[in-house]
């Protein structure tokens, strides 16, 4: 009988990687943006006391002071949370194009924040038709007190919307909870404002506090990339 040939060992299949490259993972609240507008919410807090104060002082126009408030705001807020997600390895991609490309992020960032000014610019015209006040500020009784209280709510919950937008293309993700929450939190801001205001009145500048911090604050998730599945 002929000796048997020995059989050739079988090649292991070599293990495929499927990659997931816009697979991303949430692993809870965000605590560390959320304290970081806190210490930004305060800091700009300071700074708009001073520049409300200096703006009603020299007689500056009503509306291009209020739209210079509101930008301040929203560079400090954006460029704390633009180095922050690039520093910590959050940011993503640009929400609008899909790209990493952070020159459109820049170039958009900028888009938004001339958005934001001129809207303000034109809200606080607007409002101040009527009631020669400001949008951080009481307001003189009126016949169409009602009208001014909604356009108030209307507008303040629009500008605290464009910073949101901001934010979440500083922080590279689309997240909900920065697109929704902003709106929601301008919105809350907006009431107690106006109704603090109409309330309290005299006490309006501890409403335009507690609208300043919801306008501020960021409430987002934290995400990482998923890895790479192998299958075997």
């Amino acid at each position: 009988m002929g000796s048997k040939i020995p059989k050739a060992p079988k090649k292991k299949a070599p293990k495929r990687i499927q990659k997931q490259p816009k697979s991303r993972g949430s692993v809870g609240w965000n605590y560390e943006v959320f304290i970081l507008s806190v210490v930004i919410m305060i800091v700009t807090w300071f700074i708009e006391v001073g520049m409300y104060a200096s703006g009603t002082i020299t007689g500056k126009s009503y509306p291009f002071l209020i739209a210079s408030i509101f930008l301040m705001l929203y560079v400090f807020i954006v460029l704390a949370v633009f180095i922050y997600s690039n520093l910590m390895g959050t940011f993503d991609r640009n929400i609008f194009t899909g790209n990493r490309d952070m020159m459109s992020v820049i170039v958009l960032l900028v888009i938004v924040g001339g958005i934001l000014f001129a809207s303000t610019v034109l809200f606080q015209w607007s409002y101040g038709l009527g009631t020669d006040s400001t949008l951080l500020a009481g307001r003189s009784p009126s016949s169409l007190g009602f009208l001014y209280g909604l356009m108030r709510i209307v507008f303040i919950t629009i500008i605290g919307s464009e910073i949101g937008c901001g934010v979440a293309l500083a922080y590279g993700d689309f997240d909900e909870l920065i697109i929704g929450g902003s709106i929601l939190k301008s919105f809350i801001g907006a009431l107690f404002m106006e109704i603090g205001t109409s309330l309290v009145g005299n006490f309006s500048g501890g409403m335009a506090f507690i609208m300043w911090f919801f306008l501020t604050i960021v409430v987002t998730n934290r995400y990482i990339k998923a890895r790479p599945r192998i299958d075997r």
